[in-house]
């Protein structure tokens, strides 16, 4: 997702993403992907979780990061979009 993790604590790893200080738990097992994070200043937290076997990582980032910029107001989230839906459907055309 584009952040380097600066903490761990209780099962939550933390990281500065889009400026802002992030909780959060990554996972899954074979076929599933689990994204789990929340922003506590923002008071916003997101959950995403899919079993699908091929781009499940691809797809859990890419709701997170879309969500996010448009939750935190950044600029660019129709962007984001489009270029997350291009690179699976190119990793998805490799299969």
């Amino acid at each position: 997702m584009g952040f380097k993790r600066t903490g761990y604590v209780w099962g939550w790893h933390m990281a500065l993403y889009k400026d802002e200080n992030m909780h959060h738990h990554f996972g899954g097992v074979d076929c599933t992907h689990t994204h789990n994070s929340f922003i506590l200043c923002k008071n916003i937290g997101l959950v995403a979780l899919n079993n699908e076997n091929y781009i499940s990582q691809d797809l859990t980032n890419a709701i997170a990061n879309i969500a996010y910029s448009v939750l935190l107001d950044n600029d660019g989230a129709n962007k984001k979009a489009e270029d997350h839906i291009l690179a699976m459907q190119i990793r998805a055309a490799e299969i």
